[in-house]
């Protein structure tokens, strides 16, 4: 039932957290998995008071993409160890997050995405948004949304139903995905 899982790492206090549970989901699934980081592009804003065009070169800008691609690398390949008996294949990729996470989500025809959530303020939330808020809102693939700590069981789950189309279709995902954990 899951083959291909996408996992979206920011490299954060988070990340442990999402790499476990996807360590627990694979060990019941043995999926494919797919570590992606997204590098955001660079935006250079020009001083207003200047009044003047500045001009920047664009080798620069490619300088620094590339070595934040070789640091992430890196990064991800430290994660690919950690989930060592699964098949894994990395990708880095430059973007708005969501929206890469998405196109992403629908090129792999992963069926599970896992991901981390940040524990944002009101003002965080306004100012800079939330990926993972922006994925699961626009994603057509199942999303798992890590907390903090790591899904280690799934004993008792709770389900959201509001007795709609997508409810039953969930109802019915979830009753197939948490069959081999023995949840209630």
């Amino acid at each position: 039932m899951i083959s291909k899982v996408l996992v979206p790492v920011v490299f954060s206090d988070v990340t442990s957290a999402v790499v476990k549970t996807a360590r627990f989901i694979g060990e019941v699934y043995k999926p494919k998995f797919y570590l992606l980081h997204v590098i955001s592009p660079l935006v250079y804003i020009s001083a207003p008071e200047a009044m003047v065009v500045d001009v920047i070169d664009a080798s620069v800008i490619e300088e620094i993409e590339e070595t934040k691609r070789k640091q992430a690398e890196n990064l991800l390949n430290r994660v690919a160890q950690e989930l060592g008996e699964f098949e894994v294949e990395t990708i880095i990729d430059i973007g708005s997050p969501a929206d890469v996470i998405t196109e992403k989500e629908e090129e792999l025809n992963v069926d599970l995405t896992i991901l981390g959530g940040h524990q944002k303020g009101l003002v965080e939330r306004i100012l800079l948004g939330s990926t993972s808020e922006a994925v699961v809102k626009h994603s057509k693939k199942p999303v798992l949304v890590v907390k903090g700590h790591p899904v280690e069981r799934l004993s008792q789950v709770a389900l959201a139903y509001d007795f709609s189309e997508i409810g039953d279709a969930l109802l019915e995902y979830a009753k197939k995905f948490l069959k081999p954990f023995g949840s209630k």
